[in-house]
């Protein structure tokens, strides 16, 4: 998938929880926090917004741009940009 300027835009992180008990306890805090009962890899997270899965680059691909998009937008109206 081709993020475009949004890859340039946003850092990103990747977290091995097979690996990682901090990242397992933290990805079971988020989905806590937001009261989601199910939740697996990946899990993306944008802003305080969490997509589980990922089905394709023309579903979930187009849902995580537009987020990140929207992410970018309130970045720069924030910054006075």
């Amino acid at each position: 998938m081709n993020f475009g300027a949004s890859v340039h835009r946003f850092g990103f992180a990747i977290y091995d929880i097979a690996e990682d008990s901090a990242a397992r306890e933290r990805l079971a805090t988020l989905a806590l926090e937001r009261r989601m009962a199910n939740i697996g890899v990946p899990t993306f997270l944008i802003a305080s917004e969490l997509i589980v899965g990922f089905r394709s680059a023309d579903t979930t691909g187009t849902e995580i741009r537009a987020k990140l998009d929207r992410q970018a937008q309130s970045a720069s109206l924030a910054s006075g940009r």
